[in-house]
């Protein structure tokens, strides 16, 4: 009888300690879900943070200085702490605060997938936020605190910033370039850019111009005064064709001529070519599925309804005549835009596969309100 009562006894000590041993087990377990819990809020939380910051910095860009502070002011204010910067390497700069936060803001920034995205590093911002963790119950089993990190980069809402931009990576211009400035007398206040190579003749030109082909197929000639500089390539601004074809005020199918001394108001979008005589104007955006032609004078044009776009073609877009005042985009992403007016202001940007500028005394006025671009995260 006896050993019956010891083999009771036993099984119930064994009960006992495997009940104790499980009880560790699962507090441990559930110690370890609330833990992961609070860790992955608390990423959460600073990537929130971070993406918050760059975006805000990226609103200060191309002026790196501004962004960072601004991301490093957004950050601050989001944790409710202060931020001091305490460290600068380069382009880097490193905040701590009177928490667990610190940050790290670079810019101007450039990695892997900026370079293939075309964004030029000065437009471009990154925040990398780190913090350490406390924890609660992984702490029985010698587990304190956990680091955790989060990162974000953004783009500045210009993305390139110029008055030309030639986009074609290949260049069929006369001589294999995309970009060829061969008029007199012509400024431009902000940088004429090429996804391949240029080349500049004729005389008296002022400016700058970027490219991303083989320095040693371009050429400046000595009577200008052009400074030149490589830049990664850029990525031009994308309109839809058919959405203007949807909120067209006019539609017309086959070739159209507005005549002289016409007044334009609204959307005009034609299925065809279009060709513009003298002495109109108004507000109006002019589509057209093929060539648009300039071919009188004094035309002074500002897109319709406070839009970027004056000119879209689908293939080539010619300016031609003399004494214009035209605002806005030129835009002709697939083909041949040939500028060969004279006397003329242009306030806006020109947008296209390849572009031949052969006018005189012209100014290209860059105007940023045409070319907002938009802020955004790209990683």
């Amino acid at each position: 009888m006896s050993d019956i009562f010891v083999n009771i006894f036993n099984k119930r000590g064994q009960s006992l300690v495997l009940l104790a041993i499980s009880a560790v087990v699962f507090l441990l377990l559930a110690g370890v879900v609330l833990d992961a819990g609070n860790i992955f809020w608390q990423y959460r939380q600073l990537r929130n943070y971070s993406d918050a910051a760059a975006l805000a910095g990226a609103v200060e860009l191309p002026q790196a200085a501004a962004a960072r502070d601004s991301a490093a002011e957004y950050y601050s204010q989001n944790i409710a702490k202060g931020l001091k910067a305490v460290d600068a390497e380069n382009n880097t700069i490193m905040y701590i605060g009177n928490g667990e936060d610190t940050l790290y803001v670079t810019s101007p920034f450039r990695d892997d997938r900026t370079f293939r995205l075309g964004v030029p590093s000065n437009w471009t911002i990154e925040v990398r936020a780190e913090r350490i963790a406390k924890t609660f119950w992984l702490r029985l089993i010698g587990i304190r605190d956990i680091p955790i990190r989060a990162r974000s980069v953004a783009k500045g809402g210009g993305g390139w910033n110029t008055s030309i931009l030639a986009s074609s990576k290949t260049g069929t211009q006369g001589g294999g370039y995309s970009l060829e400035l061969s008029g007199s007398s012509n400024h431009f206040d902000r940088p004429a850019s090429t996804n391949h190579n240029f080349k500049v003749t004729g005389s008296g030109n002022t400016g700058t111009v970027e490219y991303s082909g083989i320095i040693d197929n371009n050429h400046v000639s000595v009577n200008n005064k052009i400074a030149s500089r490589y830049i990664d390539p850029l990525i031009p601004p994308v309109y839809d064709m058919m959405a203007y074809q949807g909120s067209a005020t006019f539609k017309y199918v086959g070739d159209y001529t507005f005549p002289p001394d016409a007044r334009l108001e609204g959307i005009y979008f034609i299925d065809g070519n279009v060709k513009l005589q003298s002495r109109i104007s108004g507000k109006a955006t002019i589509v057209a599925t093929g060539d648009i032609k300039i071919v009188g004078n004094n035309i002074k044009l500002v897109p319709y309804d406070d839009g970027p776009m004056l000119f879209f073609a689908g293939n080539i877009l010619e300016i031609s005549g003399r004494g214009h005042t035209l605002n806005g985009v030129f835009y002709a992403p697939n083909g041949l835009l040939d500028m060969a007016a004279a006397y003329s202001n242009i306030y806006g940007g020109m947008v296209a596969d390849i572009i031949s500028f052969s006018a005189s005394n012209v100014t290209l006025s860059y105007e940023i309100r045409y070319f907002p671009g938009e802020v955004k995260l790209i990683e």
